[in-house]
C-alpha cells in the first residue's frame, strides 16, 4: 500500500507547502516572464513566451510552487513588472510568519542588452532589477535570465561570486544566485529544431531529472546550473553566432544546495536504465520537445513528466530509432530500447557542399535494430486456494521467474494441498495429499505502472497419495508401485492483479482454473473431481 500513500502525498502537494525535513517547511514563490518583443530595432522573438510557459509548467509540476504562489507575465510593461514584484515584496514578509523557510524565484526569457532587459520599449536596467529582487526578503533569491548579454547582471555591484559547488545535504543555507544564458558581451540563441532557446530548453530538460547526477531523484541548483552550461555551450559551439556561455553569480551562507526540483514531484516518468546510452528526445502530443538527454552508460536517469503519450526518439552509434510510450497517473516506465524501431534519417546536403552523397543530394542512413535488452527475476513464496472434490482447499508453495525485457515471464512454480481431504475407497477411510508444479510462461503487461495485469500458464505434474488414518504406519507412499499413489497431468492459466508496493516487493493476486488428469496409478477420484477454479496471493521479490 505504499504506492498508494505517496499517491495521497502528491495530491496533498497541490494544496500544502513543501515539508523537506520534520522541522522545515518551505514556501516558494516565483514570477515568470515570457517577452518576444524587445523593441522596434529588434527582431521579434519566436519563443520566449513559449519557453517562459515551459518554465513555469516544470516548477508547479516538480517544484513545489503551488497557482496561487506564482504568476506568469506575457509581454508586461516595466510598470507591471515592478507592481507584480512589490506584491511578492508584501507576500514574502506575511508568510515569513507561517514558515520558517521561504524561497523566491524570478525567471525571464525575452530581449536584453549589456545594460537591462527590454520590456518592449522600455528597459528595466540591472541594477534596478537587483535592488528591486533584493527587496523581497526571502531566504534565498533565484534569479534566471534567458537574454542576450544578460551575463551583465552578475557584474553590477553588490555580488561576489562563489562556486557553486556544494555537496552538503542540509538545507540552511540563504542568500541568492543569479543564472544566466550568455556572457555579458554574448547573444543568447533560440532554435527552430527545438522549438526554443538553447539555454531554457537545458535548463527545463536538467530540471526534468536529467541533471541528476547523483541519482537520488532531485535535482539541486548546482546540479542544474552544470548540466545547462555544458549542454547549452556544447550546442552553440558550431552555430553562425558562436558558442553561448552561460554564466553565475552566487552568494550564499551555509551549507548545502538548494533543491530545485524534485522527480517524484510529478506522477509518471520515464527511466532510462544504467546500460542505456545515447540522445535521447522526447517529445509530447503536440510535438514539443520537451526533454533531452545526452545519456551515458553506468547510471540510471528519471525524468519526470505528465501523464499522456510522448514520441521518443534515440540517436545511437549513427542509427536512429523511435517508439511511442503512453504514460498512466502513477506509472514510472523503464524504457526499454528494443521496443524502438529503426528509422531511416535523411540529411540534406546544400548546393556546392563538400559531404558524402554531394551528387544525390541527400545521404540515407538505414539504422540496425538495438539487440541488448533488459532482464530480471523474481521469487517468492504463494498461498493458493483451489476447488478439488468439489470444496476449497489451501495450498502453499512458492514461484520463481526470469523476466525478458519487462515483459515475458519464464519460471516454474510448485505447490502443496496443506488442508485435509478425506474420502473413503474400499470401505476404509482415507486421507489424500495433492502436490504439482511445473513450467510456467506468461506475459506482463506495462510492468512499471502502479496496478498492472499478467497471464501465467502453469504446465506440469503431480502426485496424489494417501494416509490410512487407522494405520499406526502413518507414512505418505508417493510413487510408489503397490498402486496406492497416482499421478496426473497438471494445466492451470491464470489471470493476475499485481500491485507495485516498492521497488523490490510486488504483491499479485489472481485467479484461474487448475485442470488436473490422470495419467498413472489408481484413479482414486472421478474424472473431473480434481479440476476445478482457484485463486492465489504471491509475494514477488526481485528485480522487475
Amino acid at each position: 500500500m505504499k504506492n498508494y500513500f505517496l499517491i495521497v502525498l502528491l495530491i496533498l502537494a497541490n494544496f500544502l507547502p513543501i515539508r523537506i525535513s520534520g522541522s522545515v517547511s518551505l514556501r516558494r514563490l516565483a514570477i515568470f516572464v515570457g517577452a518576444n518583443y524587445g523593441g522596434p530595432d529588434r527582431k521579434k522573438l519566436k519563443y520566449a513566451i513559449s519557453d517562459a510557459r515551459e518554465v513555469e509548467r516544470v516548477f508547479k509540476e516538480m517544484g513545489g510552487i503551488l497557482s496561487s504562489d506564482e504568476v506568469l507575465l506575457i509581454e508586461p510593461k516595466k510598470r507591471e513588472l515592478v507592481k507584480e514584484i512589490e506584491n511578492f515584496q508584501a507576500k514574502v514578509d506575511e508568510l515569513k510568519e507561517k514558515h520558517n523557510r521561504m524561497e523566491f524565484i524570478f525567471y525571464y526569457s525575452g530581449h536584453s542588452d549589456e545594460e537591462g532587459i527590454l520590456l518592449g520599449r522600455e528597459k528595466f536596467y540591472y541594477q534596478d532589477l537587483k535592488n528591486k529582487i533584493k527587496g523581497i526578503k526571502a531566504d534565498m533569491n533565484i534569479v534566471i535570465l534567458d537574454s542576450c548579454s544578460s551575463g551583465a547582471l552578475t557584474r553590477v555591484k553588490g555580488g561576489k561570486k562563489y562556486a557553486p559547488f556544494l555537496v552538503d545535504s542540509s538545507i540552511d543555507v540563504k542568500g541568492y544566485a543569479i543564472l544566466t544564458s550568455s556572457s555579458s558581451e554574448e547573444v543568447s540563441q533560440e532554435s527552430d529544431r527545438i522549438g526554443g532557446s538553447f539555454f531554457t530548453h537545458y535548463l527545463v530538460s536538467g530540471l526534468r531529472g536529467a541533471a541528476d547526477n547523483t541519482g537520488d531523484g532531485r535535482v539541486t541548483l548546482n546540479e542544474v546550473y552544470q548540466y545547462t552550461y555544458h549542454e547549452t555551450l556544447a550546442k552553440t559551439e558550431k552555430t553562425i553566432s558562436g558558442p553561448q556561455h552561460p554564466n553565475y553569480d552566487i552568494q550564499m551562507t551555509g551549507s548545502g544546495d538548494v533543491i530545485i526540483t524534485d522527480v517524484k514531484e510529478n506522477s509518471a516518468g520515464l527511466i532510462l536504465m544504467k546500460d542505456s546510452y545515447g540522445k535521447y528526445y522526447i517529445r509530447n502530443e503536440r510535438e514539443r520537445l520537451v526533454a533531452e538527454i545526452n545519456k551515458q552508460k553506468g547510471k540510471t536517469v528519471e525524468i519526470g513528466l505528465e501523464p499522456g503519450e510522448y514520441s521518443i526518439a534515440l540517436e545511437r552509434n549513427k542509427n536512429y530509432y523511435t517508439g511511442i510510450v503512453d504514460l498512466d497517473e502513477g506509472m514510472f516506465l523503464k524504457l526499454n530500447d528494443r521496443s524502438l524501431k529503426p528509422e531511416k534519417k535523411e540529411y540534406a546536403v546544400s548546393r556546392g557542399g563538400t559531404e558524402e552523397g554531394e551528387e544525390s543530394g541527400e545521404q540515407v542512413l538505414i539504422s540496425k535494430p538495438i539487440h541488448d535488452f533488459d532482464h530480471g527475476g523474481f521469487g517468492g513464496p504463494a498461498v493458493k486456494m483451489g476447488f478439488v472434490n468439489g470444496s476449497a482447499r489451501l495450498l502453499v508453495g512458492g514461484r520463481g521467474a526470469w523476466i525478458i525485457d519487462h515483459k515475458l515471464s519464464l519460471g516454474g512454480a510448485g505447490y502443496g494441498m496443506i488442508s485435509q481431504l478425506n474420502r473413503t475407497v474400499d470401505s476404509t477411510n482415507r486421507e489424500f495429499k495433492i502436490g504439482y508444479g511445473g513450467f510456467e510462461i506468461g506475459y506482463i503487461n506495462r510492468s512499471d505502472a502502479l496496478i498492472h495485469w499478467n497471464f501465467i500458464t502453469l504446465i506440469g505434474a503431480g502426485g496424489i497419495s494417501y494416509v490410512n488414518p487407522d494405520e499406526k504406519e502413518n507414512q505418505h507412499k508417493f510413487f510408489a508401485d503397490n498402486g496406492t499413489t497416482s499421478t496426473f497431468f497438471a494445466l492451470e492459466p491464470m489471470f493476475y492483479v499485481e500491485f507495485n508496493i516498492a521497488k523490490w516487493f510486488r504483491l499479485c493476486l489472481g485467479g484461474g482454473y487448475h485442470y488436473f488428469s490422470i495419467v498413472k496409478g489408481k484413479q482414486y477420484f472421478q474424472p473431473g473431481e480434481l479440476s476445478g477454479p482457484s485463486a492465489e496471493l504471491v509475494f514477488k521479490f526481485g528485480r522487475f
